[in-house]
């Protein structure tokens, strides 16, 4: 009953407070001195193993759901333990709640920054919908481990790592919100921790400053762009990632103790590990491990220049300082971590033999071109990651001084001993670099996104000093000592305009990701759950072209035509094969197949052959049309490959079919106005667009193909109408209006997003849509006008010829048909 902005909100602070608990109590078993910013990324990955474990071993998500609370309650009572205790002790240090003042400042900041999709479109919904759907078979895996629904996605029959699909059904069950709201709650969750965790590095800057920059290293321009499309497993696996590293650097923080102190502090390193393998399977675990590597190694080659002067080799007391620290911790999290994995190993190695697990050496997914690597440096000028940026001359400015920031970061952190911080960017560096040769443009553009947090980590924080003195910071410091010999008061100006170039640059590439993330409209979803409760589990075929259908239609015995994950797939007739841009109808599929189901929904449309005489209406919604088989279907035939063509018996084909024995049903010849008739503008940037028909004289019903994120305003010879926003792939020829003329006429038709409300005319939302499966990506297709003032009708199909044909039925089809027997209503 919640709005769906504060259900989505409620999930996302109620996963952040169950991953504080449970990683504070965590730090508490593993000697840390207090709950640190990094208890909530450390819960997040407990509760990862929790949450995807334990619903796949019930087989429903009311055992991950109990046991999610029983580890936040015996968590936070680790945390109010240790809290009594160290107030008896009067060590303050201590005390849990101490300095959440900046963390939960920068995490409301990253919750607001990630809510933005949902402020400027008006409504709440999938992310990414009509840009990349993948989103949709999350979403009905996640119901599926909910409700426990019989037609279980293939992902988790696949191996597929399930611990966010098992922490948003797992939230659903406690919270009685939609999976919707839960799974959006889980993504939005992802930077919010990351953004607390990284405080945890930040003690240099003021705390104020922290703020803004922790939200900034939490969501880097790649880290944005992927949450607004709907790829939360890269952003999830760059937050146990930098978490990994954070956590190297409070082990080397620890004070000085006795081996088996330092064994048991290893706990967190295996428990985040653990959870790489229910975000991204057995290759997550390739990231802790060269972060793990890489701090190892740049920790080792500051011992040996900070400990060897002269030349001389470390001493004894150095070499078992430094393996105390960085190699005493390592056993212990490799027994958590191999715990886990043994428990899961089935999973784990039918996720390896996956098609998930093996893709195209040369895919791009839905890539438009391989992505640079200075994507990654967190400034790109465009809202969409996978196009150019613009303007092209500004943006290879801001990322040379990207570059050189980064650079000067690197010598910042190493003058500080920040191993972690730089071994975390090194390591991840790495795996882009052997992705980038080894894997697919699309495998390695998802490295890149993992790698993003981690540079902007180095890149971010050094920044700060030139313009902010850092606290207890003497005026005299090396940088402005520097800048003052180079040029006084003009350098130190440079300086801080640089700086704020730079960081401004970050900001605003991050605020152009998420301000025109697209955000699946809910009008065709609530129209599908309305005819989803009259239909029940009755076998079903949808006829639309929607790839979030089979999450839309969860429950019932669903068939779709072949696409993105369908459960349930039927075949299209093999003169009917769908291509991009095309619909599918009742004849893209043969009798046999329609007599398989008792119901089917198609889209409201006048531009089809409409359903076979043995369909009767059940109900309709603005959008679709339930209809319910009564009997055996016949057997129907298509002249072209479309909804209808006119029957030419001049060609030896057509002159076949009219001396067959049969009927046809025909119907006066639509006017088609095709997708490149559109006049010339930028629909895609939310401009009018405009075609003109000509129409004769009587009653024209128009449908049209189109893709829009605002509703859709269509005008055309007195008729006004309003599309809801549809963000679908263009197929459907969606019914607009009738139109009625007393004479011939030339009809212009205009197309017109609605402009976005007061917040995204702010911030310049201008509604940019790329269409799938639209010719070049344009949201607006195929223009039809029918006349419905004329009813269709049947005749022999010897009179059919010069005739639009919707469909013939041939006499001796029907006669073969008669002799077999379609069963009444088989299971699927």
């Amino acid at each position: 009953m919640l709005p769906p902005v504060l259900a989505v909100w409620v999930a996302t602070l109620a996963l952040t407070v169950a991953s504080l608990a449970v990683g504070a109590g965590l730090e508490r078993a593993s000697g840390w001195r207090a709950p640190t910013p990094l208890a909530p990324a450390i819960g997040f990955a407990g509760l990862l193993v929790l949450g995807g474990g334990f619903v796949l071993a019930a087989g429903h998500a009311a055992t991950a759901a109990t046991a999610i609370l029983l580890a936040a309650a015996l968590g936070l009572a680790t945390v109010v333990a240790g809290g009594a205790r160290a107030g008896r002790s009067g060590d303050r240090a201590l005390l849990p709640g101490r300095d959440l003042a900046v963390p939960a400042a920068a995490g409301a900041l990253v919750l607001l920054a990630t809510s933005l999709p949902f402020a400027v479109s008006g409504r709440v919904g999938p992310l990414g919908a009509g840009n990349d759907n993948d989103l949709a078979v999350h979403l009905n895996t996640a119901a599926s481990l909910a409700h426990s629904l019989p037609d279980a996605p293939s992902l988790i029959d696949s191996g597929y790592p399930l611990g966010p699909h098992g922490l948003a059904a797992a939230l659903a069950q406690i919270l009685g919100v939609s999976v919707t709201h839960a799974f959006l709650g889980v993504i939005l969750a992802i930077p919010l921790i990351a953004a607390i965790a990284v405080c945890a590095a930040l003690g240099d800057l003021r705390a104020w400053a922290r703020i803004p920059v922790a939200a900034l290293v939490a969501l880097p321009y790649l880290t944005a762009s992927f949450i607004g499309v709907g790829e939360f497993k890269e952003a999830g696996e760059a937050v146990l990632a930098l978490a990994f590293a954070l956590a190297l650097r409070e082990l080397r923080r620890a004070p000085q103790a006795s081996w088996h102190v330092h064994l048991r502090s290893a706990i967190p390193l295996g428990v985040i590990a653990a959870g790489t393998l229910y975000v991204y399977s057995l290759p997550g675990l390739a990231w802790p491990a060269a972060v793990l590597g890489a701090t190892g190694a740049v920790a080792l080659m500051r011992a040996l220049l900070q400990r060897a002067p002269a030349g001389r080799l470390p001493t004894r007391r150095v070499a078992e300082a430094f393996a105390l620290r960085w190699l005493a911790p390592i056993p212990l999290a490799a027994i958590v971590l191999a715990l886990v994995a043994n428990a899961d190993q089935g999973r784990l190695s039918r996720f390896t033999e996956s098609s998930f697990a093996s893709e195209p050496a040369h895919g791009l997914g839905n890539l438009v071109t391989p992505l640079s690597a200075w994507r990654g440096l967190g400034i790109w000028l465009r809202p969409d990651f996978r196009l150019g940026a613009q303007p092209a001359l500004l943006n290879a400015l801001l990322i040379a001084l990207a570059l050189l920031s980064a650079l000067w970061g690197l010598r910042w952190w190493w003058r500080r001993g920040e191993s972690a911080v730089i071994g975390g960017l090194l390591g991840c560096a790495a795996i882009y670099a052997a992705a980038s040769q080894t894997q697919s443009p699309y495998a390695s553009a998802k490295a890149l996104a993992i790698l993003a947090p981690s540079a902007m980590l180095v890149l971010a924080p050094p920044l700060v000093p030139l313009l902010v003195r850092a606290p207890g910071a003497a005026r005299g410091t090396r940088l402005r000592r520097l800048l003052r010999r180079s040029g006084g008061v003009p350098a130190r100006w440079t300086a801080r305009g640089l700086a704020l170039v730079v960081l401004g640059g970050a900001a605003v590439s991050t605020v152009l990701a998420l301000r025109d993330a697209p955000v699946g409209p809910p009008d065709h979803a609530r129209d599908l759950a309305r005819l989803a409760a009259l239909v029940g589990r009755a076998p079903t075929l949808f006829l639309g072209i929607d790839d979030f259908a089979g999450y839309e239609l969860r429950g019932v015995s669903v068939a779709r035509p072949p696409g993105l994950y369908p459960v349930w797939t039927v075949a299209l007739r093999s003169d009917r094969l769908r291509t991009a841009g095309t619909a599918v109808d009742f004849l893209s599929v043969t009798a046999l197949t329609l007599d398989r189901f008792r119901y089917a929904i198609a889209p409201l449309s006048a531009y089809d052959a409409g359903p076979p005489p043995n369909f009767q209406l059940v109900a309709s919604t603005p959008s679709y049309v339930l209809w319910q088989r009564l009997g055996r279907t016949p057997v129907l035939e298509t002249v072209g490959d479309g909804p209808g063509a006119k029957l030419d018996c001049r060609t030896p084909h057509g002159a076949a079919i009219s001396s067959l024995q049969g009927i046809a049903q025909i119907a006066d010849e639509p006017v088609i106005g095709r997708a490149r008739a559109w006049s010339e503008g930028d629909p895609q940037a939310g401009d009018a667009a405009r075609q003109t028909l000509s129409l004769g004289a009587g009653r024209w019903a128009l449908s049209l193909q189109y893709v829009s994120r605002q509703s859709l305003r269509v005008r055309a010879a007195g008729l006004q109408r309003t599309l809801p926003p549809n963000l679908d792939r263009i197929g459907p020829h969606w019914l607009v209006g009738a139109v009625t003329l007393i004479a011939p006429a030339n009809v212009t038709v205009t197309a017109e997003p609605e402009p976005f409300g007061l917040l995204g005319k702010l911030l310049g939302a201008n509604g940019t849509v790329r269409a799938l499966d639209g010719p070049g990506g344009q949201p607006l297709g195929v223009l039809t006008a029918n006349r419905v003032d004329v009813a269709a009708r049947t005749v022999p199909l010897s009179q059919a010829c010069g005739s639009w044909v919707q469909w013939y039925a041939p006499a001796i089809a029907q006669r073969s048909q008669a002799r077999r027997i379609a069963p009444a209503n088989p299971s699927p």
